[in-house]
């Protein structure tokens, strides 16, 4: 079994996405080459260097090896507390309708967010947004930031593909510096579209939810576990794809992000991501499902 982690960076104006296909936990693999299109800029590989051993595990004893560690790193530290003081606001997604059969699917599109119910919480003027990609994306994709009432919307960039697709896994959209901030005690709407129709707006299947940029809580500490227990689910999230992107070998934080996912009920998100990169299910359930 051969497995990979590629951090794509696809440079779109002054926005930068980040496209996360998951570290794969048990096989060592080689550098992968760098590939480069029009559209899309990959960073290269870098792989472990690991010391080879004169005897390989055999199938059994590798398999409970594999459990061990999984059980060891699903133990999580992270546990999100849903915030106790939030405005009710229904996310939506729509469907396949002006798209092709053969490249989309209906649940191509999970927007990752802690609740469709309530709107998340940030301390960051220029938050992060995550979405999962179920299978490689052949249509351009359109990102916006809007403040309701307002004409002008706060941000929004169209994300272009590269031939072979925008690769399957998380997506990661940070709203560039020169934008402007959100205000705090502000609702905003963002959303992703799939423009499968340049010419039918109405045909291009959507995904929408909210935002709201709150107060940073006194001697708030800017740690993954302190972010999620204060209810700051994209912070939270950003928070540990960044140590998982600077620690690429510690699985821990891999496992993290699974749990925190499967806490807010993305549990078919968590499935996906480990068969598409053949990972052992979960032997063991992580703590209690977050409610809103």
């Amino acid at each position: 079994m051969v497995t990979q982690r590629n951090f794509s960076n696809i440079v779109v104006g002054t926005t930068v996405v980040i496209a996360m296909q998951l570290l794969s936990a048990f096989t060592p693999r080689p550098a992968q080459a760098l590939e480069t299109s029009r559209n899309l800029q990959l960073s290269p590989e870098i792989s472990a260097n690991l010391s080879s051993r004169t005897q390989l595990p055999t199938p059994e004893v590798e398999l409970k090896s594999q459990s061990f560690l999984i059980s060891q790193n699903t133990r999580s530290r992270i546990s999100f507390t849903p915030p106790i003081h939030k405005k009710s606001k229904s996310s939506r997604g729509a469907g396949s309708r002006g798209c092709a059969d053969e490249f989309l699917q209906e649940d191509l599109v999970t927007l990752l967010i802690h609740s469709d119910r309530a709107a998340g919480q940030t301390i960051s003027e220029h938050p992060s947004f995550f979405w999962y990609l179920s299978q490689p994306v052949k249509v351009p994709m359109r990102f916006a930031l809007v403040e309701p009432g307002v004409a002008e919307p706060v941000f929004t960039t169209e994300i272009e593909p590269p031939p072979e697709g925008m690769p399957a896994g998380i997506v990661q959209l940070e709203v560039p510096q020169d934008k402007p901030e959100l205000v705090p005690g502000k609702l905003y709407k963002w959303s992703v579209t799939l423009v499968c129709d340049a010419y039918k707006e109405s045909a291009n299947p959507f995904y929408y939810s909210w935002i709201e940029r709150i107060a940073t809580p006194p001697e708030l500490e800017q740690q993954p576990a302190s972010l999620a227990q204060a209810g700051l689910w994209p912070d939270t999230l950003a928070a540990i794809l960044a140590e998982q992107q600077a620690n690429p070998q510690e699985l821990s934080w891999r496992e993290e992000l699974f749990s925190l996912l499967t806490q807010v009920g993305l549990t078919e998100v968590v499935e996906q991501e480990r068969q598409r990169l053949e990972l052992p299910p979960q032997i063991e359930q992580i703590g209690e499902t977050a409610t809103d």
